[in-house]
């Protein structure tokens, strides 16, 4: 990636590290592990691409990463399908295929 910069390794292991203190400070708890891993993969990626990562309580990141489903969502859904089939009928319906 560039002289000076951070490789995949140590940015998979800062990130592990955070995921690792946030796993523990659910106090043997049960929880969802899906958001914790998700925000940690994110930020080995926006850490690779920005130079920089999001705290997992960050509000702009969340609502970032929250918009990301939505647009990744949006095709697999019957709407999104129908509306790749007939774009020039479902312009005259409504519904979230037209946000």
């Amino acid at each position: 990636f560039g002289v000076g910069k951070k490789t995949l390794e140590t940015s998979i292991l800062e990130e592990s590290r955070f995921l690792y203190k946030s796993i523990k400070n659910e106090q043997g708890k049960p929880f969802d592990p899906h958001y914790l891993l998700y925000n940690g993969v994110s930020n080995i990626i926006c850490s690779l691409v920005f130079g920089h990562r999001f705290e997992y309580g960050d509000g702009h990141f969340h609502e970032m990463l929250n918009n990301f489903d939505e647009i990744i969502q949006l095709p697999v859904t019957p709407w999104g399908q129908l509306y790749n089939m007939f774009p020039g009928l479902l312009n005259l319906l409504p519904g979230k295929h037209q946000s």
